[in-house]
């Protein structure tokens, strides 16, 4: 039975191309589902790395976890042992906590930070491979919390404000934020200083506030600055300074809830002394 032209054209431009497709979709084999690397944590604890995989048909070959270009560990099912480690600097592998499917990483440092990738390969005929990556950053946290610099006693209105916020030295540099009476401070206040770097590599973050004391931030008879610091999710730490305030250059104090100490006059006694004043004044207007 002879097939006609128009029919051998079909075949070859839709049969063929829909069952190659159909086979691909159907044998679709190993595939790496996800990978999970912590986006931070801190300096001297544990973490453990994750790679979720199918072989929906395939057979596994091996599994291998790299930092950056570097591979530090390879399970190979049919190697024994099938675990091995090799040496990186930063990267100090759990063997015993360790699997095909997770790595455990103890005492991490500074130096674990990097990038991570696990790698799945098949065996034959297949030979497929996939892979997934991560991001970890290691954190070395402040000893010490935030440092206000550069407040004096007293503001009256229209005075300068110029202080200084520092951070204790850590890795990477404390982020820090200034709060002027639990409002955060306009960025046109704000004065920035480049990180200072130590020898070991950690970093002060310093930020400076300047601006004129205005009515508005004095009328509760005190200035209150507070500044933060933070690093991603796992740091948060603030100060607070109360600072006495006036309404003008000479007047006196306001009223500031018991915070200040200080002295009042009796009620009675304030009226008594008016009282006498305008006698007096009387007086005087009558000669």
């Amino acid at each position: 039975m002879e097939i006609s032209k128009g029919a051998q054209k079909f075949i070859r431009l839709v049969v063929l191309p829909s069952l190659f497709l159909a086979t691909i979709a159907g044998c679709q084999g190993l595939k790496v589902k996800n990978v999970v690397v912590p986006s931070h944590e801190v300096k001297g604890k544990r973490v453990e790395l994750e790679c979720n995989y199918e072989l929906d048909g395939d057979q596994l070959y091996s599994v291998k976890w790299y930092k950056g270009i570097k591979e530090f560990f390879r399970y190979v099912p049919a190697d024994s042992p099938p675990m091995q480690v090799f040496d990186t600097a930063g990267v100090n592998v759990d063997l015993d906590k360790s699997s095909d499917r997770k790595v455990a990483l103890k005492e991490i440092s500074l130096k674990t930070s990097g990038k991570y990738k696990c790698e799945v390969s098949a065996e034959a005929p297949s030979f497929h491979t996939d892979s997934g990556e991560g991001e970890l950053l290691v954190v070395h946290m402040p000893e010490k919390d935030p440092h206000i610099s550069g407040v004096r006693d007293q503001y009256h209105v229209g005075d300068l404000v110029q202080v200084n916020c520092t951070s204790s030295p850590s890795k990477p540099a404390a982020s820090l934020r200034w709060y002027i009476n639990d409002k955060q401070a306009e960025s046109s206040s704000l004065v920035d200083h480049a990180p200072v770097t130590n020898s070991e590599g950690l970093e002060t973050s310093i930020l400076g506030l300047r601006f004129r004391a205005r009515m508005t931030h004095l009328r509760q008879g005190h200035l209150k600055l507070r500044c933060s610091a933070t690093i991603a999710a796992v740091y948060y730490r603030d100060r607070t300074m109360y600072v006495r305030a006036y309404p003008s250059d000479r007047g006196e104090p306001l009223e500031s809830r018991g915070m200040f100490t200080g002295s009042a006059v009796p009620a009675a006694t304030a009226m008594a002394d008016g009282v006498a004043l305008l006698t007096i004044i009387g007086l005087v207007a009558l000669r």
